[in-house]
């Protein structure tokens, strides 16, 4: 079994950061604005455009991870199409303590009424990817969410609009330890529940249909970064702009 991936981003913004301070003023301004804006977005783990065509099961997001499970979801090119069946995941990751995640996508559910689609944190090793889920949001064809934070009880009922395509996201704020957690779920870019949750036995995400169609796309993972860790990007960019180099010691 390959070893599990670490997914702690302070080493990678820090990198980035003595990078920015190497090149100074020879950077282009635009260049350099670019690499600030993807330091703002976050260290990406896992993004899939479904750009590919086939079954989903087998296949590779376009970073490079498997997806596994029992699922007839099939790749057209453009997007995923969901069909009503279990559903795939990807596993083997490594989340750690004091971090924040978002895993988003945007989602279409087409047919079903209050047959739904899901996505979320999971436990791999189980059967059932929604069952064993540590932070979950469904969508019905009908105007409701519901979020959920240890497997499928406990759901948190909302109405939302009825119009699709819709962009769902699921931010997880690890604690100290994952344990004490919290999730956050929004519709659109916009929160409309935060709930506690222990994430303790997670090590992946996954999609799920039951009873409904509908297509997936721009599926992602990512790491937001620490605010000290983009203060510090922020810092070295606005030196190099004035034309100044950064001193090592402000990099320590």
């Amino acid at each position: 079994m390959p070893p599990k991936r670490s997914l702690r981003p302070t080493a990678i913004l820090r990198r980035l950061a003595e990078a920015f301070a190497a090149i100074a003023i020879r950077t282009p301004v635009t260049l350099l604005l670019t690499c600030i804006a993807s330091a703002a977005h976050g260290t990406l783990i896992i993004e899939d455009t479904f750009s590919r065509t086939g079954p989903l099961v087998g296949s590779l997001a376009d970073t490079g991870q498997t997806w596994t499970g029992s699922s007839a979801f099939v790749t057209n090119g453009a997007e995923l199409n969901v069909i009503n069946n279990t559903g795939p995941s990807i596993g083997g990751l490594a989340f750690l303590p004091n971090q924040t995640y978002e895993l988003s996508m945007d989602l279409t559910v087409s047919s079903g009424g209050n047959g739904w689609i899901a996505f979320g944190y999971t436990d791999t090793s189980q059967s059932n990817a929604f069952d064993a889920n540590r932070g979950a949001v469904l969508h019905r064809q009908v105007a409701e969410i519901q979020t959920f934070a240890a497997g499928n009880t406990g759901a948190q009922s909302l109405s939302v609009t009825s119009s699709f395509p819709k962009s769902l996201a699921i931010a997880l704020e690890t604690g100290a330890s994952l344990a004490t957690s919290t999730l956050t779920f929004k519709v659109d870019g916009s929160a409309v529940s935060s709930r506690p949750a222990d994430v303790s036995s997670i090590d992946g995400v996954f999609i799920q249909a039951n009873g409904a169609t509908g297509t997936v796309d721009n599926f992602r993972l990512s790491v937001v970064p620490e605010p000290s860790s983009f203060a510090l990007i922020s810092l070295v960019a606005v030196r190099i702009l004035a034309g100044h180099r950064v001193p090592r010691a402000a990099m320590r």
